[in-house]
């Protein structure tokens, strides 16, 4: 950015003695620092100072690097299959190009190696990982990290106590297939989150969210349980001929 000027020097403060009050940095050290910087970010010339040296040396090093249509949070726009974090900056979803977050792998040709880790006070809980042509989002599900292991019962009551609909978002047209989060939560609760008409301090809605997956289990056993009065039937059936 080629307005941009350092004026702060900070000399006379590094020539004091240790513990001197004196050696503490205020803003109103930074001059008209501050002043500079936002200069520099509201430049009508940033775009065109993309191109220059310095970003150029920059962009080799994995730093920002800005462009009209993409930002590099880490890696080259040029070189994605290097890997890098980007922010797409390209207004055309009819495209396929809009607004986005772009993660590119360092390398797509090994399985199982993730593009996004999910940790929570140092334990790993899962992540998003390459998987043939596709992703994988997982969780964890190890045998090792659960107890008290029983099996699903009155899976098919359940299930039938669950309310699929039919409906459109307010901002939607569209009909779709799927469920009401409170309803679910009666039956599955730990497929969603939040509460029934909740509501944020300024009184605006905190809405519920689900994760359908987390009906799996409970639909592969009612449908067993389905399968096993089946075959018991199909055994009287064949019995009985």
């Amino acid at each position: 950015m080629s307005n941009y000027t350092i004026t702060t020097n900070f000399t006379a403060k590094d020539n004091l003695p240790a513990g001197d009050p004196g050696k503490l940095i205020r803003g109103e050290d930074f001059g008209v620092e501050f002043t500079n910087i936002a200069t520099a970010i509201n430049s009508t010339n940033a775009l065109a100072d993309a191109n220059s040296t310095t970003l150029t040396n920059l962009q080799a090093a994995n730093q920002f690097i800005f462009s009209p249509t993409e930002t590099s949070l880490y890696g080259s726009v040029a070189t994605k299959a290097d890997g890098g974090f980007f922010f797409r900056n390209k207004n055309t979803p009819s495209t396929g190009n809009p607004h986005a977050l772009e993660i590119a792998h360092h390398n797509g040709s090994f399985d199982n190696s993730y593009y996004t880790i999910f940790k929570y006070n140092g334990n790993f809980w899962g992540g998003i990982v390459r998987n043939g042509s596709s992703v994988a989002y997982n969780t964890m599900s190890d045998y090792r990290l659960k107890e008290n292991v029983v099996p699903i019962e009155s899976a098919s009551e359940r299930v039938k106590a669950l309310k699929p609909s039919r409906f459109n978002f307010l901002t939607d047209s569209r009909t779709v297939d799927g469920f009401l989060a409170h309803e679910v939560q009666e039956v599955v609760p730990e497929a969603v989150t939040g509460t029934k008409d909740a509501v944020e301090e300024d009184g605006s809605a905190r809405y519920q969210g689900i994760d359908q997956s987390k009906l799996v289990p409970l639909l592969t056993k009612a449908l067993q349980e389905a399968l096993e009065r089946i075959e018991a039937l199909e055994s009287v059936v064949n019995g009985g001929a």
